[in-house]
């Protein structure tokens, strides 16, 4: 055999060779897209809401700014997005006709075992983004309206009602008229909380006679949880500034409290 025609037959035996192993990616590869896909699912949640065409492009520069962050470009990212559906339907396929699994690579390009095992490991968590994305939208919804989450340091120490901050705040967050607003708070009264440790003490004043108690509690998450003598009862709370903190019911605000 020439020189010319061993060349030729090496070359041809390694593109075998790469036309068989296929398509590949690497863990570190796999940890890059699942942060995209996370952040693409984010970013289609806000599109698909309200706010114009102004707010869908920020959504969209949001995704863009992820994939420059990451090193990547809008083709990179489709092409792995690809190689991951085809993953996702190859094990379908595997699944639904085990004897005719590799029958799905026809007219498609293969991907390598390895990256079919660890795309396989890993689908569970990447198939999770749009959960994610509406939770944590719903979350940034919650946090503009009631603030953020609250720790027991932050409640230590008196807080009073504000109507007009309450007012302000609440027309702002649900977006009320003024003639809604004042229809919400029309027997709108004095309220005090003041936390001190596991203990608080609440006053309230509604047609003159002031009303107290006191009662322990405990945070979990959003919630407030009062605690007296085996009862709960739960309100929301989160803070608004160092100074203000919100209290609600089911991501409403009822009133913003400023410290004392």
């Amino acid at each position: 055999m020439s020189s010319k025609l061993a060349g030729a037959a090496v070359a041809l035996v390694l593109c075998s060779a790469a036309l068989a192993a296929g398509r590949t990616l690497s863990s570190k590869d796999l940890d890059t897209y699942g942060r995209l896909r996370d952040a693409r699912a984010l970013a289609d949640q806000r599109i698909e809401g309200p706010g114009g065409s102004s707010k869908r492009a920020q959504a969209e520069a949001g995704f863009q700014a992820a994939l420059t962050s990451a090193g990547w470009t809008a083709a990179r990212y489709e092409e792995v997005d690809g190689l991951v559906s085809d993953v996702g339907g190859y094990l379908e396929n595997a699944r639904e006709n085990p004897g005719e699994a590799e029958a799905y690579w026809e007219g498609t390009e293969r991907v390598d075992a390895a990256t079919v095992a660890l795309v396989k490991a890993r689908l569970p968590q990447l198939n999770g983004a749009s959960d994610r994305a509406r939770k944590a939208l719903r979350d940034e919804q919650e946090a503009a309206v009631m603030g953020r989450l609250a720790s027991k340091a932050d409640l230590q120490g008196t807080w009073r009602r504000d109507p007009e901050a309450s007012r302000a705040h609440l027309a702002s967050a649900l977006h009320l008229s003024e003639a809604q607003v004042r229809e919400a708070f029309k027997d709108l009264g004095e309220s005090s909380f003041t936390f001190t440790g596991d203990q608080v003490e609440g006053r309230e004043v509604k047609g003159g006679a002031p009303v107290t108690w006191k009662v322990g509690y405990r945070l979990e998450g959003r919630s407030l949880v009062f605690i007296d003598r085996g009862r709960e009862q739960r309100l929301q709370v989160g803070v608004k500034s160092p100074t203000e903190l919100v209290f609600g019911m089911m991501g409403v605000p009822s009133g913003v409290y400023r410290k004392r």
